[in-house]
């Protein structure tokens, strides 16, 4: 089976293929709607800050979230988290 670009994360511009997530109850992968749980908890955060009452502090916070998202743009895999953690990539 082919991803097609509905199959694709949905942090845009993600380039990676949504993961697929085993659903016990229905002995079935589904795709979930990210890549994995950093572009997943980046989208969670940046709902949260982008409707949160403005602030320096959520101006501030608003852009390290785009730093962050810079570098899982820069990702050549989705697994690839070292820059993320400070480490080398």
């Amino acid at each position: 089976m082919k991803p097609t670009d509905e199959d694709r994360c949905e942090r845009a511009p993600c380039p990676f293929i949504a993961e697929p997530v085993y659903i016990e109850s229905l002995g079935a992968f589904l795709m979930s709607r990210y890549c994995g749980d950093a572009c997943r908890d980046a989208e969670w955060m940046r709902r949260g800050l982008e409707t949160a009452e403005p602030s320096r502090d959520v101006a501030e916070a608003l852009r390290q979230l785009q730093a962050l998202c810079r570098l899982l743009d820069a990702r050549k895999r989705p697994s690839e988290i070292g820059a993320l953690l400070g480490g080398e990539q």
